[in-house]
């Protein structure tokens, strides 16, 4: 590692640990008013009795069974009603906390599937912090009443891979939370050129280059629903979009400049967004990505093409008003924010939207750049789980 590389991996450490002592609370940009729907939509609130064996296979080594005897709560489509089931399959992940082993993952009931999140005690024999989870379950689902003030915050992170019949290359983020007072945010960026490759040694290459990206965001929320018709989570309402044209000039690996021009190109047009949810949850990820969990859609018809893409992340809870979001800055998906997502802005520190390392999941604040506000919000959120 050379000594500029080191000089700025340090710099952006000690940013980082300064910011946990001196920055407020990170403040994300204005909601739009929401028109308020009735919680839950099509689906009900149940409690959710599970006993069973689960195998989980490590990413690493072996696998071992551990058995479930544990009572949680979840969001259950109306199709499904309460009763006792049978053999229900399981497919999903198992992490191991420093408390307990959290699962996420699908219980699928008559071929429906839905998401849970519950905590078991660890079975003897863990070690690795991931595993794939899989196996049958009985379960006894029984609809309960909760108090007017919970929510259902959902989150979902994806790759956008098509436009229209186009391949596509880039990101978009959902953020829900349902209730008496609906609050969502939808946004997402991608451009029809691959990405621009990386030069040896982690530069960023030579010369010149433009890339012209869409950019799509959700203006207006008109409903919003959980277990939806099919769909895990589901989004109507009005949407802006624009186009985002970035030319670099360099000179040895050294940005001479940077030109951006942005045109609008909709304004608060109607469309829906969709996520559905797949039984291959167990799917092995990679280092650094989740392998796909479903897939979603963003079909805005004055556009004339639907935005398709994979789903790499997706997470439910109940909540209080007052308690805090999903951590956003969760980049390796282990239920907390520690030192190793840190370390993945600090690879990315300095890069710009249309440049090689810049990862739209790394861009927190949307901003389309990696820079001291996103190390911002990830020391707020430093050591956060869920």
């Amino acid at each position: 590692m050379n000594n500029k590389r080191i000089a700025k991996y340090a710099a952006v450490f000690v940013t980082m640990f300064a910011l946990l002592v001196v920055v407020p609370a990170y403040a994300p940009g204005p909601q739009f008013p929401q028109i308020p729907k009735p919680p839950y939509g099509k689906a009900y609130p149940a409690q959710i009795n599970a006993t069973g064996k689960l195998t989980l296979k490590s990413f690493v080594s072996g696998s071992l069974d551990t058995t479930i005897n544990t009572v949680f709560a979840s969001v259950v489509p109306n199709i499904i009603p309460p009763a006792e089931y049978a053999n229900v399959g399981f497919q999903g992940f198992a992490t191991n906390c420093s408390k307990n082993l959290k699962l996420d993952g699908l219980l699928i009931v008559n071929g429906i599937n839905f998401w849970v999140a519950f905590a078991v005690d660890k079975p003897q024999g863990i070690s690795d912090k991931m595993y794939s989870a899989s196996g049958q379950l009985d379960i006894n689902i029984t609809e309960i009443t909760l108090t007017p003030e919970k929510i259902t915050e959902a989150m979902m992170k994806g790759n956008i891979t098509q436009f229209g019949g186009s391949d596509a290359f880039g990101f978009l983020e959902a953020h829900a939370k349902v209730g008496s007072h609906n609050i969502t945010d939808v946004h997402g960026s991608f451009t029809l050129q691959p990405p621009p490759r990386t030069g040896e040694d982690d530069h960023e290459g030579s010369g010149n280059f433009t890339v012209s990206h869409y950019i799509v965001n959700l203006a207006n929320a008109t409903n919003v629903e959980l277990n939806f018709d099919g769909s895990a989570l589901y989004v109507e309402g009005f949407w802006n979009v624009y186009n985002r044209t970035v030319t670099v000039t360099r000179i040895d690996h050294e940005e001479e400049t940077t030109v951006v021009n942005i045109k609008t190109l909709l304004e608060n047009v109607t469309g829906e967004f969709n996520v559905t949810l797949t039984s291959n949850a167990a799917s092995v990820p990679d280092r650094s990505r989740w392998k796909t969990l479903g897939n979603f859609t963003l079909d805005i018809p004055a556009l004339n093409d639907v935005i398709k893409g994979n789903v790499l992340f997706y997470q439910t809870r109940f909540a209080d008003p007052g308690d805090r979001d999903i951590p956003t800055c969760d980049f390796n998906q282990d239920h907390v924010v520690n030192i190793l997502d840190i370390n993945q802005l600090a690879k990315a520190f300095g890069a710009k939207l249309g440049t090689p390392k810049y990862d739209p999941e790394l861009d927190v604040n949307s901003d389309f750049a990696i820079n001291i506000f996103d190390l911002a919000a990830a020391g707020h959120q430093f050591g956060q789980d869920y």
